[in-house]
């Protein structure tokens, strides 16, 4: 048998976002392997290819048209399969490696996708990849649309994460896995596992498949495992369901907690493949008499309309900020998001899981022409390919209850509508599909509940509704830091709508505000949300929050201030190029009240190698507060923010950290597995390993309980279980595979760890 060590095990899943090379334009032969690309500028992803500062409204203020991508690195010798998969990019992507296509992808600039580059890549020696992108309106390709449509910005560049997936011959392809629970309640539930494994090698492979339901410490709830022979060059979708679970925790928004489903695929009793997916119980049902019916329950869904962009970023958003603008999200008192008017990044879904947030994700549309038009043909196509890819990408994330097929369509879109429907069930059959409708059209009644926009009712009873936008009216607008009576009078119209939405019948499920943030149009009005392009929130943020969760608002009032308030929203910082906090400055009085009166604040960083901030460090105090954006470099550091007044004011500082960052293509031993130094000189604190026919028997210490998880130099958790004080444990060779893994057993106050070598088949494992 191969014998793999450390430094030979590859990564499943790697990241490729570091130290790419980046320009504007279309130069000739960019992708070949002997271009020149010393003078094109350091990029990291994610990236957008101007960040052009804001600009009031319109499309005019970020770049349009060509721009390439090139990043050279090290194919690790032993590479079998390898994938590269982009979250998303903007908008037709043409992807080279040394030279060579291997794809175009132009669905949309709002969808993930992968291609395989197995054969276009040189083993042990360094390679080229290459990526050319344009991001020009085209009436073809989702959203669509020429002058007045879309109204929002499609922004630029590889605005999302990249990954090199390491496959073996027998493997999971990406978005290979669907979890579902066919059943759940208080007292029991299931899980469905379908599992596409393929078998890319010339002759037949025998694969066993483990499916393991996790909770959220990672201990064992249980397992099922299921045997198939592939042929070569063929796929399998291995379909299993697990006995019923007793009690299971559920999942929603007041208490969002997540299991997570393991899966190992083995050939020959050698694991050759695994992956992890969230997994989540909760039961969703639509009532043409309650609405949404959660969880047995019939809540009242406070949503509001959002979109990735943020300020002088653009959609380059990086993924620590998903986690800060839900948690902000929910603090307004809001349950649910309306992805508007795109699909979002995984990473975004992994923050609503845990934070628990309801998510409504659409497909890249918006639809309003005036006149209207019928999108040709192609754009049908490629809408329907964006519907495919929206499902699978979010199919596994408890968070998301509906899947939103198209934005105030004008005109009978009856036979494009259809075939997306039908491919949204085919993947995905346990969530409601939905429009967002601003007239009532032939297609309304396709779908399996009915969303409203600007509208609180629907004539016909057999269906039950969502309000997908609302506000006070048409043309409401609020910018922060304008007289506080107008700001108040637009809350308070936008607060009334809400009011008329949860006050329109059982059967309408609740509403999302229009909108969250303040975000770019072609050709509409920009200060339309409830926090400004930073997330500085505004009165009508506050009016939100008060009357959603009764905590008291933090207006601006008037007065003289004493002293600035700073604060940094994040203070842990990657060094990676692409990380951010945004930093707030508030001016208040003794008493803490933020104070609205003119005054420049003036951010200065004490270590301008290690971060930067957007455009200019001196920012005009809007509404009591001003805003900035902090970048990290690739240089890690110390990092001091001082923010200063023109008014005679009290500075104050933050300090952040930022840590250096790495790409690496290898498994390393996780930080979990390091020994507790408190059990060195306590001889009852140990492991004893026996060999037994079927793998080995692991002695727990005695006079204390604790857990037992096994796990793979990644730090992968392979199995996993409560250990009574004294017990003995019998782990299965079957279930950890070859190589070098660790068995760490801790509770809250002591850690052991043994580090052993496993031998498949007829062996031992050694203790090292």
């Amino acid at each position: 048998l191969a014998v793999h060590t450390e430094s030979q095990s590859l990564k499943r899943k790697a990241g490729f976002n570091l130290d790419w090379k980046f320009t504007q334009g279309n130069p000739a032969n960019a992708q070949a392997t002997t271009f020149n690309d010393a003078a094109w500028a350091a990029a990291n992803i994610p990236h957008s290819a101007s960040y052009d500062p804001p600009t009031v409204s319109g499309d005019t203020g970020h770049y349009k048209g060509d721009c390439w991508y090139r990043k050279t690195f090290t194919c690790p010798a032993n590479a079998q399969r390898v994938f590269l998969q982009f979250d998303a990019a903007m908008q037709t992507a043409t992807v080279f490696v040394n030279g060579t296509q291997i794809g175009i992808h132009d669905n949309s600039g709002y969808t993930g996708f992968c291609f395989e580059i197995s054969d276009q890549l040189v083993r042990g020696a360094n390679n080229c990849v290459a990526v050319k992108l344009n991001n020009q309106k085209s009436l073809e390709i989702p959203p669509g649309g020429v002058g007045a449509r879309p109204d929002y910005c499609l922004f630029s560049g590889i605005y999302r994460d990249v990954w090199l997936l390491f496959k073996d011959s027998v493997y999971i392809p990406y978005c290979g896995q669907r979890i579902s629970t066919p059943t759940v309640s208080a007292t029991s539930a299931t899980v469905r596992a379908r599992t596409m494994v393929v078998n890319s090698s010339t002759s037949a492979q025998t694969c066993q498949v483990t499916v393991t339901l996790r909770d959220s410490s990672g201990i064992t709830v249980t397992t099922q495992s299921g045997q198939q022979s592939i042929a070569a060059n063929s796929s399998y979708e291995f379909d299993m369901t697990t006995s019923a679970i007793t009690n299971p925790r559920l999942w929603s928004p007041a208490q969002p907690y997540m299991y997570s489903v393991l899966t190992l695929v083995r050939v020959g009793g050698i694991v050759v493949d695994s992956i992890v997916e969230p997994c989540g119980f909760r039961s969703i049902t639509w009532s043409t008499t309650q609405g949404l019916v959660f969880n047995g329950a019939r809540p009242q869904v406070r949503g509001v309309c959002a979109s990735q962009f943020m300020g002088w970023i653009e959609n380059a958003v990086p993924d620590s900020r998903f986690a800060k603008e839900v948690q902000k999200i929910k603090e307004m008192g809001a349950s649910s998001i309306r992805c508007a008017h795109y699909p979002r990044s995984p990473a975004f879904y992994d923050a609503c899981d845990k934070l628990g947030m309801l998510v409504y994700v659409e497909v890249p549309t918006w639809g309003y022409e005036n006149p209207p038009t019928m999108p040709p043909a192609a754009f049908w196509t490629r809408l329907n390919n964006c519907t495919r890819e929206m499902v699978q990408v979010g199919i596994n994330h408890p968070c998301i209850y509906a899947w939103g097929l198209y934005n105030e369509a004008q005109l009978d879109f009856t036979a494009g509508i259809r075939p997306m429907i039908a491919t949204a069930k085919s993947l995905d059959s346990t969530r409601a599909v939905s429009l967002a409708n601003n007239t009532i059209l032939p297609q309304t009644t396709l779908t399996d509940i009915v969303g409203l926009n600007y509208m609180t009712s629907y004539s016909n009873n057999n269906f039950a509704i969502i309000n997908t936008e609302f506000h006070g009216n048409w043309g409401f607008e609020e910018i922060r830091g304008s007289p506080q009576d107008l700001d108040t009078v637009h809350a308070n119209q936008a607060w009334n709508d809400w009011v008329s939405v949860s006050n329109a019948g059982p059967r309408l499920a609740g509403g999302h505000l229009w909108c969250y943030r303040d975000y770019f149009s072609s050709w509409w009005q920009t200060h339309q949300g409830v926090v400004d392009h930073l997330n500085i929130p505004k009165n009508s943020y506050f009016l939100f929050r008060r009357n959603w969760t009764s905590t008291a608002p933090d207006f601006p009032v008037s007065g003289t201030a004493t002293k600035i308030d700073l604060v940094a929203d994040l203070t842990t910082l990657k060094a990676d190029g692409s990380d951010i906090c945004q930093l707030v400055a508030t001016l208040r009085n003794a008493a803490g009240a933020c104070i609205n009166q003119q005054c420049i604040i003036t951010f200065s960083i004490s270590a301008p190698a290690s971060a930067t901030i957007f455009g200019s460090p001196s920012i005009a105090v809007a509404g009591g507060r001003a805003g900035a954006i902090l970048r990290t470099t690739r240089t890690p550091g110390q990092i001091t923010v001082i923010a200063t007044g023109s008014c005679a004011v009290t500075p104050d500082t933050v300090y952040l950290t930022s840590s250096p960052v790495a790409e690496s293509y290898y498994d390393v031993p996780s930080k979990i597995i390091a020994p507790s130094p408190m059990l060195a000189a306590d001889a009852a604190a140990r492991l004893t390993i026996t060999p037994v026919a079927k793998g080995f028997a692991v002695r727990c210490p005695a006079g204390r309980d604790g857990t037992l998880r096994v796990f793979n130099s990644q730090g992968r958790v392979l199995a996993s279980f409560a250990a009574k004080s004294g017990a003995t444990l019998i782990v299965s060779r079957e279930s950890v595979g070859s190589g070098i893994v660790y068995l760490v057993w801790d509770n809250s106050q002591q850690r052991i760890v043994k580090r052993l070598y496993s031998v498949n088949g007829v062996g031992t494992m050694t203790e090292r």
